[in-house]
């Protein structure tokens, strides 16, 4: 295993101190331009403008996050009551095909959801004139091996 020898190491640590310290000088006479350039610099900000326009982003945002919030805890609280029935229905300790023909009843109740989920994004891309992202991923990828096969010259060109 390769050590360093202890005085390439303290070398190393004094370049190191010497550096930071012309950092830190440097760092300060930028500091110190700066703070002149500001007070010579007078900006002609409406000040109400800004602040009008940060409420803005602000309650945007905010409204943005208090949707999401209210949509995670819709979500536990649905998922609680599934987990609910579905303890309920193995405390009345049903047979085998009674398990069987209810994990079916879950599925197409599942699959049933998710058609009403895709129908509705399907609604919301026609509205909006815009193919599923999917979709458009197929298509794109159709394309660009289009292209790269007439491209190919796999031809004779006379």
């Amino acid at each position: 295993m390769y050590r360093p020898k202890k005085s390439f190491v303290q070398q190393r640590q004094i370049i190191i101190v010497k550096q930071k310290q012309q950092l830190q000088i440097k760092l300060q006479e930028n500091l110190s331009q700066l703070l002149n350039q500001i007070v010579t610099w007078q900006p002609s900000i409406d000040t109400t403008l800004l602040s009008d326009a940060i409420d803005t982003c602000v309650r945007h945002n905010l409204r943005r996050l208090k949707e999401e919030y209210l949509f995670k805890m819709d979500m536990i609280k649905l998922n609680w009551a599934d987990q609910n029935l579905i303890r309920k229905f193995y405390e009345l300790i049903p047979n085998d095909d009674v398990i069987q023909a209810a994990k079916q009843l879950w599925q197409i109740a599942a699959d049933e959801l998710r058609t009403k989920e895709n129908q509705e994004i399907f609604r919301q891309c026609i509205y909006l004139k815009r193919l599923p992202n999917k979709i458009e991923q197929l298509l794109n990828n159709l394309l660009d091996h289009n292209r790269k096969t007439v491209n190919n010259s796999f031809y004779d060109e006379d």
